[in-house]
């Protein structure tokens, strides 16, 4: 008694729990075997977890194998004899369990075990993908697909879906083609599949999606009641709203792989799944780009990374297109030779084959060609983007104004801009990043506190930093443009009756330039010195002699210089403003 018995007898528990177990009569060889059971203690104590067991050895043998059960629920109890093990002629097996008193309990035992006779079966129909949690409209959202990746048709009039609670039968006339896919929706109510609706006649079948070792299962069975393909699934394995994207599916990888190895499924790429066709990552999966910028004529290089799982021999490739979707470069990759698991991974220093760079937003597939002809692409879900302020570091002094440093963490390629406006109105101050395309981690940006004009800000700013994702795999090849190093030679003032100034300044890539020189006072242009002239990448120097547009020497005074670089290429701008003093006479 939880309570004890105060002024009363002692109570012991004496009672062993209860097992309520419905054995099969009949399996089918070298096909996992689900075992499930309902385990309760008479005084509504949990059976914890180690305290029920199976235990189970082919017929003939002498040793038992104990497998720990998996507890689904409260009370309800699963474990999976591995295919391995389920041969001919016979399983014999007994279970076992205690309660918080030490009272034992079995059904059946190890002499008088429970029999499933072991039968032969040359199907080749598995459970090949389903939807156990979609985002909206459960359970009528939900679907089971069966695949058969046999060489000849099959006909499945009268075998039964399950979800081990309630039946459906599937109908008379119905046929599954070689390399065919069938897809059963739960109902017609929901976005139609072109499948055959259980739902209506199975209403009871509801896929379950709690996070636990065992979520539910999906089994299959012939005419005859023989479970065909039987899956013990977990939240854990992915497709999870929670723990994953949302609207995915869980995909068998291998179909002559095992039913209840979580390592033979993955969660789809493609947001709903594949219903009716090839699983989204049925070969390959598992693509990464490290790192998503490189810049070729600095020697950089990326590394593609992935996983394929093929059951026959298969051409490995990555194909490298522009962002819209011009092939530019081929990188063809060792075939896999037989069926398995390949790891590959390869590095691209951004070169085509004619040795020259590759340039710009680049998306990258990893391309699987089967001998039979099917073909496997990389694809990934674009609508995952996290955003993150990592933190803010104000008021570091950069000559007389305050400059501003802020970071951010993308978790994927994206376009950033990012905009200061005036907190009042909301006008623009500054636009300081406008659709640049930046690479997946952490970014970390300044503003020297001048607004567009170069005149040094003293109103009040609110940021504004957006970043749309850039579909697809996603590869960023180029020269981060810069304009850096800007200083002005003499340094303090110059004499334009005597004397000129230098500006100097590097670029870090071949751009069109734009130099104009603006009163410090009111913003306004006094001079441009040149527009869009093309300029090499490194030291770069340019004279003003101290004249406006009119050929007028201008004024004493501070001025601003802006120097405006832009890339045609890559669409890239960077804009850097300095400070020349003019005083004649001295």
């Amino acid at each position: 008694d939880t309570d004890g018995t105060p002024r009363a007898a002692n109570y012991v528990d004496t009672l062993p729990p209860l097992i309520t177990h419905t054995p099969r009569a009949v399996a089918a060889a070298d096909r996992d075997l689900g075992i499930q059971a309902v385990m309760t203690d008479n005084i509504a104590k949990e059976i914890e977890l180690g305290d029920a067991s199976i235990f189970y050895r082919t017929q003939g043998e002498s040793a038992y194998t104990e497998i720990v059960m998996n507890r689904v629920s409260i009370d309800d109890w699963s474990t999976i004899i591995p295919a391995a093990d389920v041969e001919t002629p016979a399983i014999e097996y007994y279970l076992w369990a205690i309660d918080p008193s030490n009272n034992i309990q079995t059904f059946a035992t190890s002499d008088t075990p429970q029999v499933v006779n072991i039968v032969t079966i040359d199907t080749k129909i598995v459970i090949n993908e389903f939807m156990f949690d979609p985002a909206t409209n459960e359970p009528d959202n939900e679907w089971i697909e069966i695949y058969n990746y046999g060489t000849t048709s099959e006909n499945i009039s009268g075998w039964i879906l399950s979800d081990g609670e309630d039946n459906f039968i599937i109908p008379n006339g119905t046929t599954i083609d070689a390399k065919g896919f069938i897809v059963f929706e739960r109902t017609d109510s929901a976005t139609p599949i072109a499948g055959i609706t259980y739902g209506d006649s199975a209403p009871s079948i509801i896929l379950q999606n709690v996070i636990g070792v065992i979520t539910d299962q999906v089994t299959l069975s012939d005419h005859n009641s023989l479970v065909v393909d039987e899956v013990n699934y977990a939240s854990t394995w992915g497709a999870h709203n929670v723990t994953d994207l949302k609207n995915t599916t869980l995909e068998r990888i291998e179909a002559a792989g095992p039913s209840n190895d979580e390592n033979n499924w993955i969660h789809s790429y493609v947001v709903n799944g594949s219903p009716g066709d090839t699983n989204g990552n049925k070969m390959v999966r598992d693509f990464t780009i490290t790192p998503s910028l490189i810049d070729p004529l600095a020697g950089e290089t990326t590394q593609f990374d992935f996983i394929l799982v093929t059951e026959t021999q298969t051409a490995v490739a990555i194909e490298i297109y522009s962002e819209t979707g011009t092939l530019l470069h081929t990188i063809n990759l060792d075939t896999a030779t037989d069926t398995g698991t390949y790891a590959y991974n390869t590095e691209w220093d951004g070169l085509g084959s004619g040795g020259g760079p590759i340039r710009g937003v680049l998306q990258i597939d990893a391309v699987a060609t089967a001998i039979n002809g099917e073909i496997s692409r990389h694809a990934l879900n674009d609508d995952l983007l996290t955003q993150t302020n990592q933190g803010m570091n104000s008021g570091l002094s950069y000559k007389r104004y305050t400059s501003t440093y802020r970071k951010k963490f993308i978790s994927k390629p994206t376009r950033v801009t990012v905009i200061f406006s005036e907190i009042d109105n909301n006008g623009v101050i500054r636009s300081l990043l406008t659709d640049v395309p930046t690479p997946k981690g952490q970014m970390i940006f300044g503003w020297d506190g001048r607004n567009d004009t170069g005149l040094i800000e003293q109103r009040g700013t609110d940021m504004d930093f957006s970043a749309i994702p850039i579909v697809g795999n996603v590869l960023i090849s180029r020269t981060e443009l810069s304009v850096f190093g800007l200083e002005m030679s003499p340094r303090t003032s110059f004499d334009p009756a005597s004397d000129t100034q230098n500006i100097l300044f590097d670029i870090s890539d071949t751009a069109n330039v734009t130099i104009r020189i603006k009163s410090a006072e009111d913003g306004s242009l006094v001079r441009t010195v040149f527009t869009s002239l093309e300029l090499n990448y490194g030291f770069n120097q340019v004279e003003w002699d101290g004249r406006d547009d009119l050929n007028a020497i201008v004024a004493d005074g501070l001025y601003v210089v802006e120097i405006r670089a832009e890339n045609s290429n890559s669409g890239q701008v960077s804009i850097q403003f300095g400070e020349s003093f003019v005083r004649r006479g001295f």
